[in-house]
């Protein structure tokens, strides 16, 4: 499936384990419930994508494309996601534990109610973000810059 379109597709509640999916274009694909596992998603199109309810047990997210995406209650813990674009995803109550999330793009994103605690946020744009009812404990936001404090929506970082 390397580098092949699957633009649209239907793929809800389907478990996809130990599979190639690099530089995929899943643009606008429903992968409500979905359930990832030993699977590389590095530099896959996921823009406009139905991630809700999705576990995604992915160690390498790094630089994929998730703009847009609705990821409502998904269970990202533990994933390298480091320079990933989520400009306006919906994170509402997403599991972000101990995330590797250095230098992502949050710009405009909803992350009400997730759990960010260990998460690793350095150099994170989080200008406009809906930051509130956030465990933020033990998180670390070097170099966030002055986005992370100055725009962020339901308060300081």
């Amino acid at each position: 499936m390397w580098g092949s379109t699957l633009t649209g597709t239907d793929l809800s509640r389907t478990d996809i384990d130990d599979t190639d999916l690099r530089y995929l274009n899943l643009q606008d694909t429903n992968l409500r419930g979905v359930f990832l596992q030993h699977i590389d998603l590095q530099d896959v199109d996921l823009r406009g994508v139905d991630l809700s309810g999705a576990r995604i047990w992915v160690r390498n997210l790094e630089s994929v494309v998730l703009e847009g995406a609705d990821l409502v209650r998904a269970d990202l813990q533990q994933a390298n996601m480091a320079g990933a674009n989520l400009r306006d995803a919906n994170l509402t109550s997403a599991t972000l534990w101990s995330t590797d999330m250095t230098n992502v793009i949050l710009e405009g994103a909803d992350l009400q109610g997730a759990n960010l605690r260990w998460a690793d946020l350095q150099g994170a744009n989080m200008a406009h973000a809906v930051l509130s009812d956030l465990d933020l404990r033990d998180i670390d936001l070097r170099g966030g810059g002055p986005d992370t404090r100055q725009h962020a929506r339901g308060g300081p970082a």
